[in-house]
């Protein structure tokens, strides 16, 4: 039993860091125009909140279960 509630904290917590990226990422990507003026564009920003608040929904999630880990131990 604790095994697998350590096993989904570390899967919760390991989420949240890949969603973590997924969000800089998307809000750090752009994308240049090659027409008549040089043009930057960043289509994923609008992404990068969503992405950050599931990401701190998972790091909350597994912050939680660790915690219920430590004192049903």
């Amino acid at each position: 039993m604790v095994f697998e509630m350590r096993l989904q904290v570390v899967m919760c917590l390991l989420t949240a860091a890949v969603w973590s990226i997924v969000a800089v990422f998307s809000y750090f990507y752009e994308v240049r125009s090659v027409g008549l003026l040089p043009i930057i564009d960043y289509p994923l920003r609008v992404y990068a909140l969503p992405f950050l608040a599931t990401s701190i929904l998972f790091a909350a999630l597994g912050i939680v279960l660790h915690l219920r880990v430590k004192r049903n131990e």
